[in-house]
């Protein structure tokens, strides 16, 4: 059992990449992140993205002392096939959610950038979130978080990297696992009934 304490947090995703370059490139043009680490190993190179404006909670501290990182992963001298998670048989890892002070207006500008939607506002149940899609058909859920909210408007200085979402077999046990092993406490839970999933 680990001794669990206040300094745990979670710190990073790891996504893995097809072309490193065209996935900096559109997590920097499209949702403003910035790179503050490289790493490059004989097996990968990575690059760490963050949202490091003013006003962002986590600006200037090292690395491993910030939440909400996330780790794009190419791997070098391989032929290995990216997964977004999200088809069979690898259906795992869900999104990435970045929550916005405007969703309406995060909708409208990542339109007129160009970037490709798995769903918009307007489209099925919920229309208070949107998904996005990256390079690798990863998808990024956007929801409004409404930190200096301005109608017309959006900050950017309010974006944040929300959640992680994975898909488990076992509720009970994997819920047991991140509350007792890892120190996590539950949020929220979810029903729903009518799309066949939990959280």
């Amino acid at each position: 059992m680990s001794l669990i304490n206040s300094s745990f947090l979670t710190n990073r995703t790891t996504l893995h990449v097809a072309n490193l370059s065209k996935s900096l490139k559109w997590y920097s043009e499209n949702l403003l992140m910035t790179q503050v680490k490289v790493i490059e190993t004989p097996a990968y190179k990575s690059s760490f993205v963050v949202y490091d404006s003013q006003g962002q909670p986590n600006k200037g501290k090292p690395l491993a002392q910030r939440s909400g990182v996330v780790e794009l992963r190419q791997l070098l001298n391989s032929n290995a096939k990216v997964y977004s998670g999200n088809s069979d048989p690898y259906r795992g890892f869900g999104h990435l959610c970045v929550s916005v002070s405007n969703i309406v207006q995060s909708q409208r500008e990542l339109l007129e950038k160009g970037v490709d939607f798995k769903k918009k506002l307007e489209d099925g149940r919920q229309h208070n979130i949107a998904f996005i899609l990256d390079p690798d058909g990863y998808w990024i859920e956007l929801i409004e978080n409404e930190i200096n909210k301005k109608e017309g408007e959006l900050d950017h200085s309010s974006d944040r990297m929300n959640h992680s979402m994975i898909r488990v077999k076992d509720p009970v046990k994997s819920l047991s696992f991140y509350r007792d092993v890892l120190g996590m406490k539950l949020f929220s839970t979810r029903k729903f009934p009518e799309a066949s999933f939990d959280f």
